[in-house]
């Protein structure tokens, strides 16, 4: 069914990234390396004993080395998801003798895409300049107060971690010379915004291809919300979770937004932070300005998978007390 105008805003928001998909993948790579900052955040080791009065089994001493990475997201706005599972291609000493990969982790069967996180904080705002305070001092004008914490949304570095073999620390000589590998991100060629009222309604809006959704359920209040979304197919679309280097649709939900009167995201998450993203079922929510005016939904168009390397140099090992 063909929704009214009156229904249905439909907004597209182009956001090309500038990357041709017709180039070869080394050379998307290179383009799309710009947009990452890899940096190794900690290295820890552990070694877990067990108590043969208390263990069923005969179990010998484990012992674990891990590099834990972050990866800065320079533009979020290009990035739909990363894969926190990074691939070695490359592992040297501190005298930069090649040590076998083998000897990192293993490549896990499964290699999931998950969405960049964000955390909610109170900012306070700049206040007045230093000159401004000095004029407004010297005419004996009142300073200026400053202004309320503003509740803001910030982007947090994605996690990465590799786990190495822990006899490491006695053969690489006391640090490792380079890490080099690659890990996948996800990318669209741009963005679209649609959008319906936060209202019942008998219409169905289409999302992609093989998906339509209708509001059944939205009301608020001014302190509280309910709705509740309907989808056909029933269920929704696929909702496998996507995976390096699986099929891709042309479109994909990325995001389900409830959006406040002043035109921007609410506070209120409206779905479970994960690739694709939730479409239909119910949400609540309660606590502050819960007036809501659109659901949107964003539309990944023209998905596709990239492999970003990064290189790590001069880390040092921990040095294990072997008694």
């Amino acid at each position: 069914m063909v929704p009214s105008q009156r229904n249905l805003i439909v907004q597209i928001i182009v956001s090309f990234i500038g990357l041709s998909v017709v180039w070869a993948e080394s050379e998307l790579d290179t383009k799309a390396a710009r947009l990452f900052k890899v940096r190794w955040s900690s290295i820890s080791y552990n070694k877990t004993m067990y108590n043969p009065a208390v263990s069923s089994q005969d179990r010998e001493a484990s012992e674990k080395l891990s590099l834990s990475c972050e990866i800065e997201i320079l533009d979020p706005n290009l990035v739909l998801g990363t894969c926190h599972e990074p691939i070695i291609k490359q592992l040297t000493d501190r005298k930069g003798q090649n040590i076998d990969p083998g000897r990192a982790q293993p490549r896990p069967a499964r290699l999931l895409y998950e969405v960049p996180n964000y955390r909610t904080r109170f900012k306070q705002p700049p206040g007045p300049s230093r000159w401004e305070t000095l004029v407004r001092s010297v005419l004996r004008l009142p300073q200026k107060p400053r202004g309320r914490p503003e509740l803001v949304s910030e982007l947090e570095p994605s996690r990465m971690q590799i786990e190495l073999d822990a006899e490491l620390c006695e053969r690489a000589g006391g640090q490792i010379g380079r890490v080099k590998g690659h890990f996948y991100a996800l990318m669209a060629e741009s963005l679209e915004h649609v959008e319906v009222p936060f209202e019942p309604n008998d219409n169905w809006v289409r999302l992609t291809p093989d998906l339509e959704i209708q509001v059944r359920e939205a009301r608020y209040t001014g302190s509280s919300f309910h709705f509740k979304i309907e989808t056909h197919p029933q269920g929704g679309a696929s909702m496998q979770p996507l995976t390096v280097e699986g099929y891709l649709p042309s479109r994909i939900v990325v995001a389900r937004q409830l959006i406040g009167a002043d035109g921007k995201p609410t506070r209120h998450f409206a779905g479970l932070r994960r690739l694709p993203a939730s479409v239909g079922g119910s949400g609540s929510g309660s606590g502050g300005d819960c007036r809501i005016e659109k659901i949107r939904y964003v539309i990944a168009v023209n998905p596709t998978h990239h492999k970003i390397p990064f290189e790590l140099e001069r880390i040092p090992l921990p040095h294990p007390v072997k008694k």
